[in-house]
């Protein structure tokens, strides 16, 4: 429990996953004051952190280093396919604008298709923009 009484609801290595994508909070991750439901989107090739709402002080609740996979990033621009290569430039560059750390783009060869992995220090909107 915490000093005023609240149970506290730990989790560790908290993955939260659909077909679009996954984010995984490394380490331990206190969820009583967070609907993980309502707090984290995963949409077909984006992610949305605190839609609506405000967003908590840096290194709270949800609001912490993780690391992002969307799948189905197909190499495709204006609906025509483009060389991964040139794709995955795209993406590091969109990594670099937002302060994030580009892992990897790769064909996963199953269900999730062309996979771009990145790490992020918070999901401040100013800070992945």
């Amino acid at each position: 429990m915490d000093p005023r009484g609240n149970k506290r609801q730990i989790v560790h290595d908290l993955k939260v996953s659909n077909n679009h994508g996954s984010i995984t909070f490394a380490g331990e991750v206190e969820l009583s004051k967070v609907q993980v439901e309502d707090v984290v989107v995963l949409k077909y090739q984006e992610i949305e952190m605190y839609p609506n709402q405000n967003i908590p002080a840096e290194g709270t609740n949800l609001n912490r280093p993780a690391r992002v996979e969307l799948y189905k990033m197909t190499p495709e621009l204006k609906g025509s396919a483009v060389p991964p290569y040139k794709y995955e430039k795209m993406l590091k560059k969109s990594n670099s604008k937002a302060g994030a750390t580009f892992i990897s783009y790769k064909d996963d060869g199953g269900d999730k298709g062309w996979v771009w992995t990145f790490e992020v220090k918070n999901f401040n909107r100013k800070d992945l923009s």
